[in-house]
């Protein structure tokens, strides 16, 4: 662990890892008959693509999403990939957090800190987020809205660059991570019948 990344431990802007060492049942690893890793909210994944170990190159998906955020954290140096499902803004007034990547103010956190642990470097981070959709009108614009400032709130803290951003809007977007090709991101509206390249 590098100096920097020592210091944003003693200084407390990651003080909720204990959650992500608590609480496997919210890593994702299962594929499907493609290879694909399909991400339930609430859930995360890190890929470590450094060595060629791997039959097929899983890509990690989520289909359908609203309001809720998918955020990427990517190492490309070290080439560690990672991804959440995140619902809500907001842990504070949460009973029981057995899914801490739920919540956009711990998911930040600990899928930063996850990586770290598995060798990357802070300051090589870099974040793509996507979501924050309000499909039923109003009804969830309030929910949109802070998870997408909650989330670039916590990335601003831990000096996380946001490298690609897809927000906001009134449709819901399918999405998929090949962290394997250059942490490539499609982005496919449900109103649209292609998936586009998110630059």
């Amino acid at each position: 662990m590098s100096e920097l990344d020592q210091e944003v431990f003693s200084e407390g802007l990651l003080n909720h890892t204990i959650f992500c060492l608590n609480f496997f049942p919210g890593y994702t690893q299962n594929l499907t008959n493609s290879g694909d890793i399909l991400l339930p909210i609430g859930h995360y994944t890190i890929i470590d693509y450094s060595k060629a170990r791997f039959r097929s190159t899983p890509r990690v998906i989520i289909y359908g999403l609203g309001s809720c955020i998918a955020l990427i954290l990517f190492d490309s140096l070290k080439k560690i990939g990672s991804m959440s499902h995140i619902l809500l803004p907001s842990s504070e007034n949460a009973m029981n957090i057995n899914f801490p990547h739920k919540y956009a103010d711990l998911s930040v956190k600990c899928l930063a800190y996850e990586l770290i642990s598995k060798g990357a470097y802070l300051k090589n981070i870099k974040a793509i987020i996507v979501g924050g959709s309000s499909i039923f009108n109003n009804v969830d614009i309030g929910i949109s809205r802070d998870n997408i400032e909650v989330v670039k709130t916590h990335l601003a803290k831990l000096n996380l660059k946001i490298d690609r951003e897809e927000t906001g809007g009134k449709i819901g977007r399918t999405i998929i991570y090949k962290p394997f090709n250059n942490n490539t991101v499609s982005v496919k509206l449900t109103s649209e019948k292609d998936y586009r390249r998110l630059n």
